[in-house]
Formats: C-alpha cells, structure tokens, sequence
C-alpha cells in the first residue's frame, strides 16, 4: 500500500512539475493501425509477465511509422524517445514495408523493449542493433527470455 502511495505522490508531483514547465499533460495513446497488433500483442505479454514497477511509466504512448525520417542517421531503422510521462518510438516507412511479418514483429518487440524496460542492445537477439532475423517461434522465446530477464517473479 505504500508504493502504491508513493507512486501517486510521484505521480501528483510529476504533473505539478510538468505543468510549470509548460508540458502537454492530456494522457494518449497513438499507435498506428499498421504497427497496432504488434503493440498490443507485446503489451499483452509484458504485462503478464512485469509488475508495474518494473515498466517505465508510459501515460503517452506514439508509435508510428513515418516517411520523413530526416532526423535519423543511415542505418537506423527505428528510435525510441522518451518524454516526461511516456514515448515516442518512429520506425523507418521504407525499411517497415520491407520486412515480412516476423521482421515487423521483431523491430516492434525491440523499441518497446528499449522503451518499455530500457533493455540494452545485445548481439545475437532481438536486442542485436542489426535485427537478426527469426523464426516467429524464435522470436516469441527471444521475448520471454527478455521478459523473464527484466522482470523475474
């Protein structure tokens, strides 16, 4: 009961402290219909496996796949940014409409790792900078490995 005490004072101090400093406090979630079913699927999963204190505190959630990405280096294909009270994460129009629907899967399942956890990169898995590619078998393994590696019971 404590934390959860706690949580509510971070949570009151955190809107008072955005409010001064002019943030847009409105609570959304904008996530495109094309990378919706990824989203929700890795929510799913998150949450059955993570507590709430284990997941970064998202009260605005984007993600989009956008056309002009202008602000991202070469070989980046996707970005998490993180705000105040959530994320952004944009992916790349032209790399997204590429890849089949296990790579989709796997490019989603990164970002929010990193956005939702703040999993690192490490080669060799879904968190590999290079996007491996997997079976969709493999993938679903590679999450709950992630899963049970940031939020043990």
């Amino acid at each position: 009961m404590v934390s959860f005490l706690k949580k509510i004072e971070d949570y009151v101090l955190a809107i008072l402290l955005a409010s001064l400093l002019g943030y847009h406090l409105i609570p959304y979630h904008n996530v495109t219909s094309e990378v919706q079913p990824y989203v929700q699927e890795f929510q799913v999963k998150m949450w059955d496996k993570c507590t709430p204190e284990q997941i970064r505190p998202t009260w605005q959630v984007s993600v989009m796949v956008v056309d002009d990405v202008s602000h991202f280096n070469k070989e980046t294909v996707g970005v998490c940014h993180y705000r105040l009270l959530g994320f952004d994460v944009t992916l790349r129009r032209d790399f997204w409409e590429y890849l089949d629907d296990v790579g989709k899967q796997q490019l989603i399942y990164h970002e929010l790792l990193h956005c939702y956890l703040n999993v690192e990169h490490e080669n060799g898995t879904i968190m590999d900078a290079y996007h491996i590619a997997f079976t969709k078998e493999h993938m679903e393994k590679q999450l709950d490995y992630f899963l049970d590696k940031v939020c043990p019971k």
